[in-house]
């Protein structure tokens, strides 16, 4: 059940107006009928989009980037499967002020691409601070910390890596943001393979512990954006397995609970 949270709703950006981005490249959220019932929504079909999962050719996320609302329209997106997590660099690429990336994650993202140069879903990060001049700093949360040593040296010191939520005091997590904007990114495979199932490997985060760490970052900085992504694809066919239903039930339950969170819902 979802808890009731108290924060200043002036510090984020056009929350107050809770329309959400849906976009559809696997099917997922069509199976999740109760929450695009639930919430206020826009919905983009990229269904006949090809060159897109976990690597995404160059004119494919020009597609993307031309396809997304522009503005602060829609300032949460989901985006669906962890294969398509790179989407979170077409939304970043508009902001005009200096920001902070936010990214709770089982993986870094922050590789080179196993084909170099191409984008990637595991290469993003990378790829932003490459590209994004406005991209001060990025505190990921969540990777074992063996995969935060495989990361380039350049990158690492631009990266705050944090393998365990702070169990007292979060507000000394965000201490290392320097600037007024955040990006906030959420991979559900960060959470308990109990809580939610994707198609990647999985952390052991649960929503109790990471709700009050993303409470304090939205009562403290100015939120520019959210995107959520970690859905598991499932044919119509393997729907009707119940193992694959009961994933879908639990990834729509973990969605809502992250929806009302960010959108001070009870």
């Amino acid at each position: 059940m979802s808890r009731a949270i108290s924060f200043d709703y002036s510090r984020i950006m056009s929350l107050s107006h809770p329309e959400i981005t849906v976009l559809d490249f696997d099917g997922t959220y069509a199976q999740q009928p109760e929450l695009c019932a639930r919430y206020e929504h826009r919905w983009i079909d990229f269904h006949a989009l090809r060159q897109t999962s976990r690597y995404c050719s160059e004119a494919s996320f020009r597609a993307i980037q031309r396809a997304l609302p522009s503005g602060d329209a829609t300032p949460i997106t989901l985006i669906g499967s962890g294969n398509y997590h790179y989407v979170a660099l077409a939304r970043i690429a508009r902001l005009t002020r200096p920001f902070t990336l936010v990214l709770f994650d089982h993986h870094t993202d922050s590789y080179e691409s196993a084909l170099p140069g191409l984008l990637s879903c595991g290469s993003w990060i990378r790829h932003a601070f490459l590209n994004l001049s406005l991209l001060a700093h990025a505190v990921v949360i969540g990777p074992p910390a063996d995969a935060t040593r495989q990361v380039p040296p350049e990158l690492r010191q631009r990266i705050h890596f944090v393998s365990e939520l702070p169990t007292t005091t979060p507000e000394r997590l965000w201490s290392t943001i320097h600037t007024d904007d955040v990006y906030l990114s959420i991979d559900k495979d960060v959470f308990s393979p109990a809580l939610v199932r994707t198609d990647w490997d999985q952390g052991d985060f649960t929503l109790d512990s990471v709700e009050p760490v993303i409470h304090t970052l939205l009562d403290s900085h100015h939120i520019c954006g959210v995107d959520i992504c970690g859905e598991r694809p499932a044919s119509p066919l393997e729907t009707l397995r119940p193992d694959v239903h009961d994933a879908i039930v639990h990834n729509e339950q973990a969605n809502q609970r992250l929806l009302d969170a960010l959108l001070g819902a009870s």
